[in-house]
């Protein structure tokens, strides 16, 4: 059981994070074929993470910033050429993030917009 919790498991504490207004870590990844597309995309990502490689996003935010962020990019995305991609990293695997070279990722600050 995770400090903190009284009673459930890791798995409902995980659930209620989710479902709540508790911040997620979530990396974003996407192949967008047209520049002008993918310049959009990607603005739209810088307002609610930070970039970390050309086409991958770390955001932590919680979830209806996160659904307003999937509203937002399904106006701009084609569904038959476009691919963007969410990866949910749990508590636990969000402490597990490693990186070697230059330390790119999330700093302290929320971007919930």
């Amino acid at each position: 059981m995770r400090e903190g919790w009284k009673g459930g498991n890791y798995y409902t504490s995980e659930r209620l994070r989710l479902f709540t207004g508790f911040p997620m870590h979530y990396t974003v990844a996407y192949d967008i074929t047209d520049d002008k597309r993918r310049n959009k995309v990607a603005k739209i990502l810088k307002d609610f993470g930070s970039r970390i490689q050309y086409s991958v996003f770390e955001c932590n935010t919680d979830r209806r910033a996160l659904l307003r962020l999937r509203s937002r990019l399904e106006k701009v995305i084609d569904f038959s050429e476009d691919t963007i991609t969410f990866y949910h990293l749990c508590a636990a695997c969000e402490k597990q993030i490693d990186r070697i070279g230059l330390k790119k990722g999330l700093d302290n600050h929320s971007y919930i917009v």
